[in-house]
């Protein structure tokens, strides 16, 4: 069997969870206020005010990780997380840490040792990212 994606390490609430990903997305805003300035030189300044986003996932997952995201879903407050995109010690895409606290999450069974999964939430405060 071929399954197309790349392969993460996604902690969850301090456990490690190996997933296939398919498909991942984090998007983050801050909001932005121009502040008019009386000092003659007609250039606004920006106040700079809350961090927010959203991330989202979707792949593969085996059963021990798949225990690993019931037990985070199950969660009524934002959990720490951490993901690192890459096999092993090769780093692909950086490593992204914050909190998120998740809002969907939807699993299905495709085999009898696999799960395909789809995760999101809203992050809670900045997300850190480490590029390669």
């Amino acid at each position: 069997m071929d399954i197309q994606g790349f392969l993460c390490t996604l902690t969850l609430d301090g456990e490690d969870i190996t997933v296939l990903l398919n498909d991942l997305s984090l998007s983050r805003a801050k909001n932005v206020m121009s502040k008019p300035t009386m000092d003659g030189t007609g250039v606004p300044q920006q106040l700079v005010g809350n961090k927010t986003g959203t991330l989202s996932m979707n792949g593969q997952v085996d059963t021990a990780g798949q225990a690993g995201l019931e037990t985070s879903w199950a969660k009524d407050a934002s959990v720490a997380f951490s993901l690192v995109v890459g096999d092993g010690a090769t780093i692909a895409a950086g490593t992204y840490t914050g909190a998120v606290v998740l809002s969907s999450f939807d699993i299905d069974t495709a085999a009898s040792d696999s799960f395909n999964f789809a995760l999101s939430g809203e992050t809670a405060g900045v997300v850190y990212a480490a590029p390669v």
